[in-house]
């Protein structure tokens, strides 16, 4: 395969990895809001988000080592790396949510807000692969400023979470397992961003504003 072929194949893998880490989130999400302790919860594949992290920059390194790029194709594949990892952190929080909604095992009485911002920050990681796929800057863009939107509905939600803790609306259990949740759906909103901005740096060289290729 020449150079171009191979970054197709690296896209391909990318993008299984993208759905088999979304597949993770969806399923220890919706556990986390609809607990049923008359179901059989298997635990979440991350073996398989392991073994496309693998894939992919095992595959990345053969490159780097065959070919002889330019710096813009050592720019793509630098980044897809860096990305990688950034998808592969999402699927570790999969494997926390659904560990603290094992411990929980209550639906959540937060599940209105909570599922919007599930479902905002899972929107927020598919864009940004998106934007990597089409070589879209300006959607890139726009899942960064997103982030603010998250941040600040987190900080909203544990202001919450405390004062309902304090009238003693919840217990000390749902209040600490839902905290951390919220704490993830935050975090996720940051490795979106992170991959978005390496979808930048692939794109024009820039990271974070700062040239470095």
């Amino acid at each position: 395969m020449d150079l171009q072929e191979e970054v197709s194949h690296l896209d391909s893998l990318i993008l299984q990895m993208a759905g088999a880490v979304e597949k993770n989130l969806f399923y220890a999400f919706d556990v986390y809001l609809n607990y049923d302790p008359n179901k059989y919860y298997p635990e979440v594949d991350d073996l398989k988000v392991n073994a496309y992290e693998r894939w992919i920059e095992s595959d990345s390194l053969h490159i780097m080592l065959k070919e002889r790029l330019y710096a813009s194709d050592l720019r793509v594949v630098t980044g897809i790396m860096s990305m990688v990892q950034d998808l592969e952190r999402l699927g570790d929080h999969a494997k926390d949510i659904l560990e603290f909604s094992m411990k929980l095992k209550n639906p959540s009485k937060e599940n209105t807000r909570i599922k919007e911002m599930v479902n905002y920050v899972i929107n927020m990681v598919k864009d940004a692969v998106k934007s990597y796929i089409d070589k879209d800057e300006k959607l890139a863009r726009e899942v960064i400023l997103r982030d603010d939107h998250v941040d600040e509905e987190y900080t909203a939600m544990l202001v919450t979470l405390t004062k309902a803790g304090d009238e003693k609306e919840i217990d000390t259990r749902f209040l600490v397992y839902t905290s951390l949740v919220v704490k993830y759906i935050e975090r996720i909103a940051d490795h979106a961003t992170n991959i978005a901005e390496w979808v930048i740096y692939i794109l024009t060289g820039y990271y974070k504003d700062k040239q470095i290729i």
